[in-house]
């Protein structure tokens, strides 16, 4: 029999070893002259890189989206409790005002009840705490 040409003898040995193998033995022993590439292989590599990106690109969308909406929901509970602070700050009425100024700086005994609600008292000295330079009692 006479001689096969190159490339003939690579498709016969293709055949026999498959694409996987033969590219792995004759890139070893410098036979091809480029490495071949595996088409199927590499498009889903190329497809599952792709996925992977879009996947990312989302994951990075949602997390920031859920962070504006965690911010704008934490501004809105700040602004409704200022809202609800504000509406129960009100100026105090002349007759109000001398009725903390007297409780706060009035003559009379400290154990006097100034206000009960419940079991709950105020007496004039818890009050008198409230003062301007005076120690809050903690007790």
């Amino acid at each position: 029999k006479g001689f096969m040409k190159l490339e003939e003898y690579r498709a016969q040995i293709k055949r026999k070893m498959g694409l996987s193998t033969f590219i792995q033995i004759f890139q070893q022993g410098e036979i091809l002259t480029s490495k071949p590439r595996l088409p199927s292989s590499d498009a889903a590599a190329a497809r599952l890189d792709e996925k992977i990106k879009e996947k990312e690109s989302q994951r990075r969308s949602d997390l920031r989206v859920n962070e504006l909406l965690a911010a704008k929901e934490k501004a809105d509970k700040e602004l409704e409790a200022k809202d609800a602070a504000s509406k129960l700050m009100r100026r105090l009425t002349p007759e109000e005002q001398e009725i903390v100024t007297n409780a706060t700086k009035g003559i009379g005994p400290d154990g006097e009840i100034l206000a009960r609600e419940g079991a709950d008292s105020v007496q004039r000295a818890s009050m008198q705490t409230l003062r301007r330079g005076q120690w809050l009692n903690d007790e």
